[in-house]
């Protein structure tokens, strides 16, 4: 059976049910670890093994974990014990400009809102690690265009950097896209009405392009 290794902040269970419901229904095994442990209650040997014999990490990117994990507490990304694991970064969609962690490498990175909707998105992309389970078709493509910072802000709260947006309702929708900043590539699932996107590689803001529609007349 196939493994995804889950790493979440016990300051911040917001994610915890969340995720608990999507492994309910997903035949894979899940291990479990929180950012705060990682080097003291659970040695880093223990923790190499727990990457080793996964075929995925999930990393949820919240309050807690901005609080305590720094960018280098995930360089273990690069290391060759690592390599070839499909990483999964996970962001509720209020936090993005309360977050600037930044993790080296993405497969698939989720903005996304703690609803039925988003659990069922989320079973899809555990799913795929299902033997029995086929392979989704590719996401379309999706260019994001360079944000200047104040334009950023004018999507956030300036004094708590909470998002002045909901999207809760807004279906979700996955797009194959690149960084404008630091030509990052990932699979990117976020509410089908969000334009703006923080690049979990970097950690800076980038916003959906809108394509001209071919053969659109202008208005008599």
């Amino acid at each position: 059976m196939k493994q995804i290794l889950v790493i979440n902040s016990f300051g911040d269970q917001r994610f915890l049910p969340f995720l608990e419901k999507v492994f309910f229904t997903v035949g894979v095994g899940t291990v479990w670890e929180d950012y705060e442990n990682i080097g003291k209650k659970t040695s880093l040997a223990d923790f190499q093994k727990k990457v080793e014999s996964s075929d995925a990490l999930f990393l949820v990117l919240s309050l807690g974990a901005q609080a305590s994990v720094r960018d280098e507490d995930l360089s273990f990304l690069n290391s060759s014990y690592a390599s070839g694991k499909d990483i999964y970064v996970f962001e509720h969609c209020e936090d993005l400009k309360r977050i600037s962690i930044r993790v080296p490498r993405v497969n698939h990175y989720f903005a996304l809102y703690i609803t039925n909707a988003w659990t069922d998105e989320v079973v899809k992309a555990a799913e795929t690690f299902e033997g029995s389970k086929p392979l989704p078709a590719p996401y379309p493509d999706a260019p994001l265009k360079l944000l200047s910072d104040a334009a950023v802000w004018t999507s956030f709260e300036q004094g708590s950097g909470m998002a002045l947006f909901d999207f809760s309702t807004s279906r979700p929708i996955g797009k194959k896209t690149a960084c404008p900043h630091c030509a990052a590539v990932y699979n990117l699932h976020l509410p089908a009405d969000m334009k703006i996107v923080r690049c979990p590689v970097c950690g800076q803001f980038g916003e959906m392009k809108v394509e001209d529609k071919v053969g659109a007349q202008p208005a008599a």
